[in-house]
C-alpha cells in the first residue's frame, strides 16, 4: 500500500551487517515466508517454504537480566564523548562482554571515546552524527529508545526477550513517531501551514497526545477526538498542550456517523482550514516505523532479532516495522501479532470473516485492537496471531512493574504476554537454537493509574489473581475452529502437512477446551450419581440425595 522499497533503501544498506543477506524484495499478500524459528503453535497466515541457509546465527546479545540494552550508536557515541576518558560502551565485542560478566563488573578504565568509535566500526553498526548536547525541542528526542532485557520472563533458556522502551518518548508513547512524521510530511507536501491550518485527529488517546505535542512545537491549533473509553490521564495530557478535546460515545458501530473516527472526517469536510491526520488510513503512519523503529531494532540487536511481536490498532507498528525487518533479513524475521479478545482483527485474519461481517465486543485494554480493519494494517507481513484476554494483559503489566521496574500500559502487557508465550513455543520446537524476540512497550503506565494500577478498578472488572478470567470462555470459543492457513496445496511444506495430521489436541487452546469440557461432564455425572444412586436395602428405590447407599 505504500512504497517501502523506495523509502529507506539507504537505511537498509547501512543497517545490514557483513555476512547478512541484503536480497529479497518485500513479499505481498501472497508472498512466501521462511519457516525460520517456527510459529506452528499459533495461528499461521502463510504456509512456509523450506529453510534457506542464513549461516551461523551468532550468539544473542547478553548483558545480563538486569541491564538496559542501550546499543544505539548515537546514544553510545554521545555518552562516551561527553564522559571523556574512562567512559564505557555497551557496544563492546561479545568477547569483552563475556569477560566482563565473568568478572562480575564492567571495566570502566580502558575505554575512551576513540576506543568507542573503533568498537562501533568493528561491530559494523551504522555511523551517524551524535545528537546535540542539548536538544532544540522535544521533537529532536523522539525515537532512539533503548532495549530492556526481559529474558527473565522467557520460558526457554535459548530464547531472549527484549523490549523497546517506547514509553520514554516525550509524551510517553510510541505515537510520537507517527505524529511527528505525518505532520512533517504534510508540511513538506504543502498541505498544511502554521497559523492557518487546524490539525484534527481521531485517537484512542496516545496519538492525540503526540499530535498535541507536535502542534505545540510547530504552531498549529488542534482538535483531538477520542471516546469515553480513554483514560482520564490521557484526556488531561491532550488538553495540556492548549488544544480542544472532544469525547465521543463509546461502543458505537464502526460506520456510525458519531463514531470518534468518523467525526474527524466530518469536521474536516465542514471546515476548509481543517486537516485530518487520518492515522488509520494515512500511509505515512507505517512509513514512520519503517524508517525509524525497524532500523533501530536491527542495529541494536546487530541483526540477531529473529521474531518481532506487536499488537495493532492502526496497524502501523506491526506493518512498517515488520516490513523493514523482513526486508533487511531476507524474510528470516517472523512477526507475531497479538490481538485482544473483543477486537475484530483476529477473526478477520484467522477465520477469514469478511470485513462487513465483523462484530467487535467490549474490552478494557486501550490503544490496541480495533472494531474494523484499518487501511494502514497490512496483514501480509504477519506470520502468526495469538488471542489475549484483558486479564492476561493487565496482570502482565503488574508483573512488569513489580519485577522489572517498568510501569507500562495495557498494550505493553499484551505484547509481552505474547512474547512469553512465543518463547515457550520456540523452546519446545527447537531447544538447541538461540532466538531473540523483540517486542515494544508502547506507552507509560502513568496514563493508567486510575485503571490498571488501581485495585478497585481491577476488582470491579475481575482482574484479581483469585478470580476467573471473565473472557476465558469467549477466548476459547474465539480460538476454536480457526480456518486452515491461507495457502495452496503446492505451498504447504512437509512440516505444515505433518502438523495438520497431528492429533486433534495438538493445539494448546483446543486441548485446554477439551479438558475443561471433560471435567464439566465428569462433575455433572458425579452429581447425578449422588442424586440417583440405587439403595439395595430398600428394594431398589432411589433415594433423594441423603447420602445413604452412596458409593
Amino acid at each position: 500500500p505504500f512504497p517501502f522499497e523506495a523509502l529507506a533503501m539507504s537505511a537498509v544498506r547501512a543497517a545490514v551487517p557483513p555476512g547478512s543477506s541484503k536480497g529479497g524484495a518485500l513479499r505481498g499478500p501472497h508472498g512466501s515466508r521462511s519457516r525460520g524459528g517456527g510459529l506452528s503453535g499459533f495461528h499461521r497466515l502463510h504456509a512456509s517454504n523450506p529453510d534457506r541457509s542464513r549461516g551461523a546465527p551468532g550468539r544473542s546479545v547478553d548483558l545480563g537480566e538486569e541491564s538496559l540494552l542501550s546499543q544505539n550508536s548515537e546514544r553510545e557515541t554521545s555518552a562516551a564523548a561527553s564522559q571523556g576518558p574512562g567512559a564505557s560502551s555497551s557496544l563492546e565485542s561479545d568477547e569483552n562482554v563475556d569477560a566482563e560478566r565473568s568478572n562480575s563488573k564492567i571495566n570502566t578504565n580502558d575505554t575512551t571515546a576513540e576506543n568507542t568509535q573503533t568498537t562501533l566500526e568493528s561491530e559494523s553498526v551504522p555511523q551517524t552524527s551524535p545528537p546535540p548536547f542539548a536538544a532544540g525541542n522535544t521533537g529532536a528526542v523522539v525515537g532512539n529508545t533503548p532495549l530492556l532485557d526481559l529474558s527473565r520472563l522467557s520460558k526457554a533458556e535459548n530464547v531472549k526477550i527484549l523490549a523497546k522502551m517506547e514509553f520514554l518518548n516525550p509524551t510517553g508513547s510510541i505515537k510520537d513517531r507517527i505524529a511527528l512524521h505525518m505532520i512533517s510530511r504534510a508540511e513538506s507536501e504543502g498541505k498544511i501551514k502554521p497559523g492557518v491550518t487546524t490539525i484534527v485527529a481521531s485517537t484512542s488517546g496516545n496519538t492525540g497526545c503526540s499530535v498535541a505535542m507536535v502542534c505545540a512545537l510547530k504552531g498549529y491549533d488542534y482538535i483531538v477526538i477520542t471516546s469515553k473509553k480513554c483514560s482520564e490521564e490521557k484526556r488531561g495530557s491532550m488538553r495540556a498542550f492548549g488544544g480542544q478535546v472532544i469525547i465521543a460515545d463509546d461502543g458505537l458501530a464502526a460506520d456510525h456517523p458519531e463514531h470518534y473516527v468518523n467525526l474527524e472526517s466530518t469536521l474536516c469536510e465542514q471546515n476548509e482550514n481543517y486537516f485530518g491526520i487520518d492515522q488509520y488510513e494515512n500511509q505515512h503512519n507505517p512509513e514512520a516505523y519503517y524508517t525509524s523503529l525497524g532500523p533501530e531494532i536491527w542495529q541494536q540487536t546487530r541483526g540477531r532479532v529473529t521474531h518481532f511481536v506487536a499488537g495493532g490498532s492502526t496497524g502501523g507498528t506491526v506493518t512498517g516495522t515488520g516490513a523493514y525487518l523482513k526486508h533487511v533479513s531476507d524474510n528470516q524475521v517472523q512477526v507475531l501479532m497479538p490481538d485482544p479478545v473483543g477486537s475484530v482483527i483476529f477473526e478477520h485474519w484467522a477465520k477469514h470473516v469478511p470485513e462487513n461481517e465483523l462484530q467487535a465486543s467490549g474490552y478494557k485494554v486501550e490503544g490496541v485492537g480495533k472494531d474494523s480493519i484499518p487501511g494502514t494494517l497490512d496483514l501480509s507481513f504477519v506470520d502468526a496471531m495469538i488471542s489475549v484476554t484483558d486479564k492476561q494483559s493487565i496482570q502482565m503489566c503488574q508483573t512488569l512493574s513489580s519485577t522489572a521496574g517498568a510501569l507500562v500500559g495495557g498494550s505493553s502487557g499484551l505484547n509481552v504476554y505474547a512474547a512469553v508465550e512465543l518463547s515457550k513455543e520456540l523452546g519446545r520446537q527447537n531447544p538447541s537454537r538461540e532466538f531473540t524476540i523483540v517486542t515494544v512497550l508502547p506507552d507509560s503506565g502513568l496514563k493508567y493509574l486510575s485503571k490498571i494500577y488501581n485495585q478497585t478498578w481491577c476488582e470491579e472488572n475481575g482482574f484479581m489473581d483469585d478470580e476467573c478470567d471473565p473472557q476465558d470462555e469467549v477466548n476459547r470459543s474465539r480460538c476454536r475452529d480457526t480456518a486452515v492457513p491461507r495457502a495452496s496445496a503446492t505451498e504447504v511444506d512437509d512440516d505444515l502437512a505433518a502438523e495438520e495430521n497431528k492429533s486433534p489436541l495438538f493445539s494448546r487452546e483446543v486441548a485446554n477446551a477439551f479438558l475443561k469440557d471433560a471435567a464439566d461432564i465428569l462433575t455433572e455425572y458425579a452429581a447425578a450419581e449422588d442424586v440417583h444412586v440405587v439403595d439395595d436395602t430398600s428394594g431398589g428405590n432411589s433415594n433423594s440425595g441423603n447420602g445413604s447407599g452412596g458409593g
